[in-house]
This record gives C-alpha cells, sequence and structure tokens, in this order.
C-alpha cells in the first residue's frame, strides 16, 4: 500500500489542509519543532486504525477551534487502484468510508481486509520507526537493552518483555517458595496451623480410637482373606497351563519324529539353493555376451575388408597422415598468409608510388635509388635544424632580456637613492657603538650577582635533595646491619654447637670486613658544599646598580644600531644589484652580435643538403628535415616490398614439397576430392576409420577372452556346489534342498511350542509331563473354586462390618468441635487448591510464552538474523561483521571485525541504536511476505554521525524501492542529503 495524498478536515492544530505526496517512494517531512510532524504521524495512524478513545493514554488531536473531525487519506493498493480511505467522528474509534474507482463505499471490514487484519498497535511496532522502544529501555536498565532488542526483533515492541514481567508479578503475588506474605504462602501456613488444630481434637474421643482400633483389625482380616484367595487363583492358573501345555507336548514329540526321517543339514551347503541360483543365472548373460562379442568380432573383419585397405600398413600409413595433417595446418597459414601478402604488396606500392609523386614529381624509383641517407647526414641535417630552430628562440628571447634588463637598471637605481637617504651617517653610528660598549660593561658586573645567586640557591636545593637521599641509605644500612648480625649470631652459635670452630673462626673475621664496608661519607654532598661555599665567598666582591635604567636605554641604542645595520645592508645589496644588472645589458648587447654571426654560418653550412636532397634552397631549413625523413621512409618501404616478394615466393616452395610427400597416399587410397583441404580430410577420415575398426576388433577379442574365462569360473563354482551336496545334476540339487528346507519349517514349529510351553507360567515341564494329567486336573479345579467361593463371602462380611465402622467414625467426626474444625480445615484446603489451580494456569502461561518465542527463535529469527546482520553490517562499514543470538541467552551478541563479541548493552548509544534500526528494517522485509505497508521514520538517526547517517539514507533509498517511506525529521542536515523534489517542509503556521 502506498499513500499519494493527505486530505485533514480537521486534525490538531491542522484544519482544511491537503498535502500531496511525490510519486517517489521516499518522502522526507521536514519542519522546526511545532510545526506539525508528529501530528500528520498521527494522523496517518488515526485514519487507518482509529481516532484514540478517551479512555487511552494517547492524544486525540481534536480540532482547536471546533470544525470538523478526521480526514481522508488517498492510497494506491497492491492492485494499482487508488482509493481514498475516510475517517470523521462518530462510534468510538469514528465512522470510516472506503471509496474505490467504481464508486462503491465500503466500511471498517474493507478496511480490515485492505490491512490484512493488522491493528494499530502492530502496525505502530512494525512500521512506524522511531527510537521510543530503546529510549525506554535506557529508562528501565540499561543491562536490559539486550533482552528488549530480542522481543523488539519477535514483534518490533516491548508488549512481550512487559506481558512476561506481568505474569511474573503475578506468579511471585501468588506464591514464592521461601516467601511469607504472598497469598498462596499464607494459606498454607494457615491450612498447617488447622490440621495441628483438627489432630488435637481427634485425640480426646476415647470411642474415636476404640474404632479406629476395630477398623484397623477389620483391614488386616480383609487383606490376610485376599491373600488366601490370591494363592489359590495362582494354584487356578497352574492347573490352566498344565491343562494346556499337554497338548503341545504331544505335537512336540510328532516333529521329532519326523526330523529323524529328513537329511541332516551338514549334507547341504548354507544357503545351497539361494547360492545356486545366483551362479546359474549368471551363467545365462554370459553366454549371451559370448554369442553378441562373436558376432560383432565378424561384423568388424567385414568392414575392414570394405575399405579396401591393407591390413598390415594401415597404421603405418595412419600416423603419416597423421604428421602430415599437422604439417598441413602449417601450409593452410602459408597460403593464408600468401593472399595476405599478396594484398599488402600492392598497398604497398600505392604508398611508394605516392610519396615519389609528392618528393620528385614522378613514380620513376631511380630518381631515389642514389640518394644517400646515412646516419651521419641525418645527425649533422637534425643538428643543423636544431641550430636554427635554437637560434630562431634565441633572437626572441634577446629581446625581452633587453626590454626587461633595461627596466630593471633604471628600477634598481632608484631604489638605491632612496635607501642611502634613509641612513643615519658614519659619525652619529661611532658615537651609538662607543655608548653601548660602555653600558654592556656595567650590566655585565650586575648581571653577573644575579647568575651567582641563582646558582646558590640550585645548589642549595640540590643539596637538600642529596641529604635526604644519604639518611635513607644510611637507616637502610641500619637495617641490613641488624639482619646481618642477627643471622651471623645465629649462624656462629649454629657452628658451635655442631663442633665447627674452623668454620666459625673464619666467618668471625669476614662479618667484621662486613661491617668495615658499611657506607662513607657521600663524595657528591661534599663536592655541592665546596662549590656553595665558593659562590658564597664570590657575591661579597659584587656592587649593585640600577640595572633596570641601563638595559631600557642599552635596548633603545641596540634598536637604532640595528635599523641602521639593516639600512647598509639593503644599500649593499641594491648596490651589487645595480652593479650586476648594468652588466646584464652590456652581455645581452654582446650577445646580439654574436647571433649574427652564427645565422650566416649556418647558412653556408646547410647548403650541400639542399644539393644532396634535389631542392632549392629557397625552401625552409626545419623542412629539409622532414625531406629526409620522407625519402628515408620511401627508401624502406621499397626494400619491404623485395621482402615481401621474397616470402611470396618461399610460401609457394613449402607447398609445393608438400604436394610431393602427399601424392603417393593419394594414389594409394584413391583420393579423388579436388581441393587440397579436401584430400587431407578424406585419407585421414578413411584410415581414422580403418584405425577404429582394428582398435574395436582388438577390444572384441580381449573382451571374448575375458568371458569364456569368466564361463569356466561359473562352471567350477556349478561343481563345487554339486559336489558339496553329494549329488551329479542340478535337479537333484533342488530336490535335496526342498529336503532341507521342510527340516528348516519342522525346527522352527518345535521352536515355538517349546516358546508355548514357556509362556504358559513358572511350572516346569518336566512337573508337567511327571505330575498331571487331565482327570487330576479337573478334580483339583473344583475344589480350589468351591474354597474360592467361601473366601468371597467371609471377604463381603468383613467389607460390611468395616463400613458400618466408618459410618459411626463419621458421625464422630461430624459432631461437636471436630466437626467444625473439619469444616474449616477442608474449605481452606479447597481455597488453597483454587489459588495453586490460578497459580499453575499463570506458570502455563508464561511457560506456552517462552516455548512461543523460543519457536520464533528456532524457525523465524535465524532468516531474520542475516538480513539484519547484512544491514547491520553496511550501516556500521564493515566495522561490525556479524549478529549472533546464543542459545543459552536471550541477549544479541555483535561481533566486531576483530573478532571482540558485544552484548547489545555493551554498545556505544548510536551503535546499538544502529543494531535497533537494523533488525526493525529486516523485521519489516519479514513482515513485507505477507503486507506491505508504508515505512514511517520519526528521527531516528540523530544519535548517527556523518559517514554511519551517508549509509542509513543510503539503505532508506534501498529500501524505498519496495517500500514507501516517510522521513520526519526537524534537522537540517539530515534533510540536506535528499533531493529536493523529495522534500515536504512544513512551516510554524
Amino acid at each position: 500500500m502506498k499513500i499519494k495524498e493527505l486530505i485533514i478536515y480537521g486534525y490538531g492544530k491542522f484544519e482544511n489542509r491537503q498535502l500531496k505526496l511525490s510519486n517517489d517512494s521516499l518522502q522526507v517531512i521536514y519542519g522546526l519543532n511545532e510545526a506539525g510532524k508528529s501530528t500528520i504521524m498521527s494522523f496517518i495512524h488515526s485514519i487507518l486504525f482509529g481516532f484514540p478513545t478517551k479512555q487511552q493514554n494517547e492524544r486525540r488531536y481534536e480540532p482547536k477551534h471546533g470544525g470538523k473531525y478526521g480526514g481522508a487519506l488517498f492510497v494506491e493498493n497492491s492492485n494499482h487502484e487508488i482509493l481514498k480511505i475516510e475517517r470523521i467522528s462518530g462510534k468510538r474509534t469514528g465512522d470510516v468510508f472506503v471509496y474505490n474507482n467504481k464508486g462503491q463505499i465500503g466500511n471498517e471490514d474493507e478496511l480490515k481486509q485492505l490491512l490484512k487484519g493488522m491493528d494499530k498497535s502492530t502496525f505502530q511496532s512494525i512500521f512506524s520507526f522511531d527510537l521510543k522502544g530503546l529510549q525506554h529501555v535506557y529508562e528501565l536498565n540499561r543491562e536490559m537493552l539486550g533482552k528488549y532488542l530480542f522481543l523488539s526483533s519477535i514483534f518490533g515492541t516491548e508488549a512481550i518483555y512487559l506481558l512476561q514481567d506481568k505474569l511474573a508479578k503475578k506468579q511471585d503475588d501468588l506464591y514464592k517458595p521461601n516467601g511469607r506474605k504472598p497469598i498462596l504462602n499464607s494459606l498454607l501456613t494457615e491450612l498447617k496451623t488447622d490440621r495441628e488444630n483438627l489432630l488435637n481434637a481427634k485425640a480426646f474421643e476415647d470411642e474415636y480410637h476404640e474404632l479406629i482400633l476395630e477398623q484397623k483389625k477389620l483391614e488386616q482380616h480383609l487383606n490376610e482373606i485376599r491373600s488366601e484367595k490370591s494363592a489359590i487363583q495362582v494354584r487356578l492358573k497352574q492347573l490352566e497351563k498344565a491343562a494346556a501345555v499337554l497338548p503341545l507336548l504331544q505335537q512336540k514329540q510328532n516333529c521329532l519324529d519326523e526330523l529323524a526321517k529328513l537329511p541332516a543339514p551338514s549334507e547341504f551347503p548354507e544357503n545351497g539353493l539361494f547360492r545356486l541360483e545366483q551362479v546359474v543365472a549368471k551363467l545365462h548373460p554370459i553366454e549371451g555376451q559370448l554369442q553378441t562379442l562373436t558376432e560383432k568380432e565378424k561384423r568388424l573383419i567385414n568392414d575392414l575388408k570394405a575399405l579396401h585397405v591393407h591390413q598390415d600398413d594401415v597404421l603405418q600409413d595412419w600416423q603419416n597422415v597423421h604428421s602430415l595433417k599437422d604439417e598441413f595446418l602449417l601450409i593452410r597459414q602459408y597460403l593464408t598468409e600468401s593472399e595476405t601478402l599478396k594484398l599488402e604488396l600492392k598497398q604497398l606500392q600505392k604508398k611508394i608510388d605516392e610519396d615519389l609523386l609528392y618528393l620528385f614529381g614522378s613514380t620513376n624509383e631511380k630518381e631515389i635509388e642514389h640518394i644517400q641517407t646515412t646516419m651521419i647526414m641525418k645527425e649533422q641535417l637534425k643538428q643543423a635544424v636544431k641550430q636554427y630552430t635554437q637560434l630562431m628562440n634565441q633572437k626572441q628571447w634577446l629581446d625581452e632580456q633587453f626590454e626587461r634588463a633595461k627596466e630593471t637598471l633604471e628600477e634598481s637605481e632608484q631604489q638605491l637613492e632612496k635607501l642611502k637617504s634613509l641612513s643615519i651617517g658614519k659619525q652619529k653610528r661611532l658615537e651609538l657603538e662607543a655608548e653601548k660598549s660602555d653600558l654592556e660593561a656595567q650590566l655585565e658586573k650586575m648581571k653577573h650577582r644575579s647568575d651567582v645567586i641563582q646558582q646558590k640557591e640550585q645548589l642549595k636545593s640540590q643539596m637538600t635533595k642529596r641529604e635526604k637521599i644519604v639518611q635513607k641509605k644510611k637507616k637502610a644500612w641500619k637495617r641490613v646491619v641488624f639482619g646481618a648480625s642477627m643471622l651471623s649470631m645465629i649462624g656462629f652459635i649454629t657452628l658451635i654447637a655442631f663442633n665447627q670452630l674452623f668454620y666459625a673462626i673464619v666467618f668471625l673475621p669476614l662479618f667484621i670486613l662486613f661491617l668495615m664496608l658499611g657506607p662513607k661519607e657521600d663524595e657528591l654532598l661534599h663536592h655541592l658544599k665546596e662549590q656553595y661555599d665558593q659562590l658564597e665567598n664570590s657575591l661579597q666582591f659584587v656592587n649593585h646598580g640600577d640595572v633596570k635604567r641601563l638595559e631600557d636605554k642599552l635596548e633603545q641604542i641596540k634598536i637604532r644600531l640595528l635599523k641602521e645595520e639593516q639600512i647598509l645592508q639593503k644599500i649593499e645589496v641594491e648596490a651589487m644589484n645595480v652593479e650586476n644588472k648594468e652588466r646584464s645589458y652590456d652581455r645581452i648587447v654582446s650577445q646580439y652580435e654574436t647571433w649574427e654571426r652564427d645565422v650566416h654560418q649556418l647558412q653556408e653550412h646547410l647548403q650541400p643538403f639542399y644539393h644532396i636532397l634535389k631542392t632549392t634552397d629557397e625552401a625552409a631549413p626545419e623542412l629539409l628535415l622532414e625531406r629526409y625523413e620522407r625519402i628515408v621512409q620511401c627508401q624502406k618501404q621499397i626494400r619491404e616490398k623485395e621482402q615481401l616478394r621474397e616470402k611470396l615466393q618461399h610460401i609457394k616452395e613449402k607447398v609445393r614439397q608438400f604436394s610431393e610427400k602427399l601424392a603417393p597416399l593419394l594414389n594409394r587410397y584413391q583420393i579423388t576430392s579436388s581441393h587440397l583441404e579436401g584430400k587431407v580430410l578424406e585419407l585421414n577420415e578413411k584410415l581414422e576409420k580403418a584405425v577404429s575398426i582394428l582398435t574395436s576388433l582388438d577390444h572384441v577379442k580381449e573382451e571374448l577372452k575375458e568371458i569364456q574365462s569368466i564361463r569356466t569360473y561359473v562352471q567350477q563354482e556349478i561343481e563345487k556346489l554339486l559336489k558339496s551336496a553329494n549329488v551329479s545334476t542340478v535337479e537333484q540339487f533342488r530336490e535335496k534342498s526342498v529336503l532341507i528346507q521342510k527340516r528348516k519349517e519342522l525346527e522352527k514349529q518345535l521352536l515355538w511350542i517349546e516358546g508355548q510351553v514357556s509362556s504358559k507360567g513358572a511350572i516346569s515341564l518336566k512337573q508337567i509331563e511327571e505330575e498331571f494329567d487331565l482327570k487330576t486336573i479337573n478334580t483339583e479345579e473344583s475344589k480350589l473354586e468351591s474354597a474360592l467361593e467361601e473366601l468371597s463371602r467371609k471377604e463381603e462380611a468383613s467389607q460390611k462390618r468395616l463400613a458400618e465402622t466408618k459410618v459411626r467414625l463419621q458421625n464422630i467426626e461430624d459432631s461437636g468441635t471436630y466437626s467444625e474444625l473439619k469444616y474449616k480445615f477442608e474449605m481452606k484446603r479447597a481455597e488453597t487448591k483454587k489459588m495453586a489451580q490460578k497459580w499453575a494456569v499463570y506458570a502455563v502461561a508464561k511457560d506456552l510464552m517462552q516455548k512461543t518465542v523460543d519457536y520464533h527463535r528456532a524457525n523465524r529469527m535465524p532468516k531474520m538474523l542475516e538480513k539484519a546482520e547484512g544491514y547491520f553490517r553496511f550501516l556500521t562499514g564493515n566495522q561490525y561483521t556479524s549478529i549472533m543470538l546464543p542459545e543459552e541467552k536471550t541477549s544479541i551478541l555483535a561481533k566486531r571485525r576483530d573478532g571482540v563479541y558485544f552484548h547489545a548493552e555493551e554498545l556505544s548509544q548510536g551503535t546499538a541504536e544502529q543494531l535497533y534500526a537494523a533488525i526493525r528494517f529486516a523485521l519489516v522485509e519479514q513482515m513485507s511476505e505477507r503486507i506491505k505497508l508504508p515505512i514511517m521514520i520519526d528521527d531516528s538517526f540523530v544519535n548517527f554521525d556523518h559517514e554511519r547517517l551517508e549509509r542509513s539514507i543510503q539503505l532508506i533509498r534501498q529500501l524505498s524501492k519496495q517500500y514507501q517511506v516517510l522521513l520526519f525529521t526537524c534537522h537540517r542536515h539530515i534533510v540536506d542529503a535528499f533531493h529536493e523534489q523529495e522534500i515536504i517542509t512544513l512551516s510554524e503556521n
């Protein structure tokens, strides 16, 4: 569906407003804040799905000035029909009318059919694209972003997420495993208390206990009767088994008698008949193949005779023809090349005649034969022409240089006079320099004191730092000495304790030497103190002065001298410049004279070239080189013509030699083709056919030999089978196989009889054969049945007494305090059961919803994620390469290009929004299988950088090829990325 036009009767700030969209599928609606973008977006929602009711939290956008509420949309459906959807105020969500091209009017049902049953919430969730979902997640908890994106990928909204939370909350309100306040927890606690009270009330009734004891005795007596009945029933089943097994034993004996008459299985090979049939089945096709190959051999011999070839010479002649065939490829190239050479020769002769006419006015090649065109002459001519060109360029350059030198010389002389007028004079400069020297001497003495004071402060700081370091070293040494002393004492005592006096004596001097090697006086600190004392002494001989005043005066003098120095340098440079320009001017004048001499010498040098090239000296020198090159080209073409003639002669000789080699074979095999290529092909075809027949004949003979070998092997296999069965013919073998098969069937029947006997019960076969016959079985069965009837009567009487006892117990329980407690307990238990069922309903609903999520993830999610992954990769410029959803989690993982995985909540806000956008676009595409509706995007790219914004716009353009896209924005930089015809600008008024 595509929206073509909006007509607003009255909606929010808009009244009687018409908004026509462009024919392009992409439409940008731009406006500043309060311009009405959100109003237009809500208007589209309301026309398609109804006005918000007063009970809902959405704005209704009723007209501010009391006009007509509603409007219409002109849309194009999937059949390219234009429909008008009009909705005005009326019932709860407004009255809707759908007009088609034929003037027919529909209602809400036709609109629902157009929208494929989609409701407002689903449309806003899937096709109305904004950042509401992400912003809501950040307000709740950033860690929940991954789960929200997953749920949005299913339905496009947080609806299922809120529903799951609601179900979980209701479950927790009813029951928690370790809770106290939930309703079901409280009911269970009260039920436990009521049960305890009920048991306490029951304990005070003596009669109740006596009845309980009687009830237990009756129940025990009934159990004894039932046990005795069970024993009788077991014996009856044994008797039934014995009666059923006796006929089977008779059948077993008959089978054993039959088996004794049949041959033993060892006298016949395993699967003998099957193996024989297989071998015999192999023999029939082998015989058929032998007959077919014999006939094929005869046919090939006849075909070879029909070709009238000598069988002994065929292979040698075929090899020769094959070699000649390869050589013919070169001959054919020669023939083709011959035609090309003839054409080139003709074209070359035409070029030679044209050049001769241009140079000499005739086509006589003798005019050009004796003209010498050596490399030396060419170089001399090129040098002469080059010199002439250089002289002409030099003349032009000299003219330009003369004018420029004259002009610059005059400018330099004027500049020199101006600089001289700015100088203060030599005498004044000497006075300033003397005064400068005096001031510098005075300042040197004063500045020396400042430097000494500064050095003194630096030394004092260094001394302080060094003293701290020395103190730290001393403290560390003391700790080392203390530790070493303790260890030495322990070691010394240990050595004495173990009578190691020698080692103890050696160890003691070593320890004393270690103590002597302790830290000495720091040399650097001593050196710093000496320097400090020297600077302290030097400060006593320096006098104070007015340093600031002298420095200012010295600075002024330096500035004046510096300016004078700069002026003098400029005067000196400018004087040198004037001198250089005067020399340049004189040099240019002398170059004019040199140029005139060179031109005269060149004209005399060119006279021999005019004669050799047969032209007059009136021609310009630069034309001589062109004439020389044209003559050289013409001579070269004449030589090429002679080379082409020699090639043609060589090709004719090669063709003649090939024809002589081919002639004997053509005569031998009676080749009648008229063309050379046809002869070669016909000869090759005839020999190839003969060689093919010979090859096939060899193959047939080899196959005959192989098939005969197989037939011999099969016949041997048949003889082995007959021998193993101790028979002489195949028919005897088959008859013996029938007897063996009958034996196997009897053995199977015997196994079945034994199985039937085993399945009849726990009595052994030996016991049945020794103890039972049909007469004794019938007598015992009668006695046991009579005893079983007597026990049934006793059981019935005991059950009657037990029922009376239970009735009396019930009457006691129904009366007095016990009955009240019992009633209260049962009521509480019923209420608890009801709450437990309610909790189970919530649990089942939550479980079904989770299964729905799992089904979606298993069946639809992979396809949607694959598409979203492509969009996300494009939006991030391949910074993120894939999207994953692990089975054990609902949070989406994004894989960066370097292989690092990020949960959705770990992404930056902009990247998370790009992931959200990619999933929404993929969801829209998946939804398009059922319906295509306009996509409305409301400022969803404000957090994108310029590169990802550009990719987002490219993606929107790509989507607009399949869907209508309405982009609402208030940002100018986003609008600038679109064409003017794609933009509608809303003013504040």
